[in-house]
């Protein structure tokens, strides 16, 4: 399981070279655009459950379910984003399309993702919490390894198509129901979700796809103090050549002016 944000506008902007002096050469999209998150999570053989989509604000319209994959679950966030609360919800999504026993669920360690109502959620659906160690995701998760990448090819490409055949309209939520129905199936295809399963080496379990530089201490960077040797400082009051005793003796005996030299 996994978490994806998605703001409402093109992630990448692509480098156009055009004529000197062109005024317009391409389309310019909203920087600042609202952030959707999509709670995605598949298993080893390569399917997917239907997504969870988080929109900001506090009411949900009966238009925010319309044009999406079937079976989505939508739900509202403060700031567009999964909560605890919110992923109990995920937990119970979850148990409606998991296969009958237990199953092992593998996510990274997210504030929200740890809670007492999450554990007896996922214990009450046979669902066995296992937590990804800090900072080892972008190694150890299979979807950012293969899934999320497609994702942000696709949108983009998605996007850009939208624009340039409707100049006149704005982004949306809506707008956003109907692109992400477009780029869900072609991201989370088979052969994505299964190689992403393989390059982190959790199913078939390898132990060696992680290269070794992966987990390697960091290297220090040795870099040579410089030798600079300290002039003494005239002062720009009266004629008196101040040195560093002299600096020193005056600091240590004034309590209300600090002299910086």
């Amino acid at each position: 399981m996994d978490e994806k944000g998605c703001r409402i506008t093109v992630h990448k902007q692509n480098t156009v070279l055009a004529e000197k002096g062109s005024k317009r050469v391409h389309l310019i999209a909203p920087e600042h655009a609202e952030n959707v998150t999509i709670a995605m999570c598949v298993n080893a053989i390569g399917t997917a459950i239907p997504p969870m989509i988080l929109f900001k604000g506090k009411r949900q319209r009966p238009d925010l379910c319309d044009n999406l994959p079937p079976g989505t679950l939508v739900r509202m966030a403060p700031k567009g984003s999964m909560t605890a609360d919110l992923f109990v919800e995920f937990i119970k999504h979850l148990a409606k399309y998991k296969v009958a026993g237990k199953c092992l669920l593998i996510f990274d360690g997210a504030k929200c993702h740890l809670s007492i109502e999450v554990l007896d959620e996922a214990d009450k659906n046979d669902i066995v919490l296992y937590c990804l160690p800090s900072n080892t995701t972008h190694e150890l998760q299979p979807l950012d390894k293969s899934v999320n990448k497609s994702y942000e090819h696709h949108w983009d490409e998605a996007v850009l198509n939208f624009l340039y055949t409707h100049p006149d309209k704005t982004m949306s939520k809506a707008t956003f129901n109907k692109i992400f129905s477009q780029v869900w199936p072609k991201c989370m295809t088979h052969s994505n979700i299964v190689n992403g399963f393989a390059a982190t080496g959790l199913f078939s379990f390898n132990p060696e796809a992680m290269p070794k530089e992966a987990d390697a201490p960091s290297i220090l960077s040795e870099i040579a103090w410089p030798q600079t040797s300290v002039e003494p400082i005239q002062s720009p009051l009266s004629d008196v050549i101040l040195n560093d005793d002299t600096v020193r003796h005056m600091i240590g005996s004034c309590r209300t002016l600090h002299l910086m030299y």
